[in-house]
């Protein structure tokens, strides 16, 4: 016959197997659901914080990719003039290597051109 002890030990394996099975899972699709609202949630503010100019692309230079799909356009460093509240600003920003001239960048609220903002799509 086994031991008592022998019997816990094989009954707590079972119930941290269990836990491991089970709480695995829900711990990673907990994890998951927090980091997407984190990151709706920045894409928001962000997009709060800006507003649209209308700039002209000056220049595109495409950007080199190690691995690039072909049906893809690629990233492009846009050299852009904007004028915002009067004052005629340029800057580079990324954006597509199809850029056409007319493209409205976008800007903080000192007027500087940023990145663009996260997108809400999920």
């Amino acid at each position: 016959m086994r031991r008592a002890t022998d019997r816990i030990e094989a009954l707590l394996r079972l119930v941290l197997l269990a836990l491991l099975v089970i709480g695995g899972p829900v711990a990673g699709t907990y994890a998951g659901q927090t980091a997407c609202a984190s990151g709706m949630q920045s894409a928001r503010a962000q997009s709060m914080a800006w507003h649209r100019v209308p700039g002209l692309i000056l220049r595109v230079k495409p950007i080199a990719m190690l691995r690039q799909h072909p049906a893809r356009t690629g990233p492009a460093t846009l050299s852009v003039r904007w004028t915002p509240q009067g004052s005629p600003r340029s800057g580079e920003m990324v954006g597509r290597a199809d850029a056409a001239p007319g493209h409205g960048g976008g800007i903080d609220k000192a007027g500087r051109l940023n990145a663009p903002p996260l997108s809400l799509i999920r």
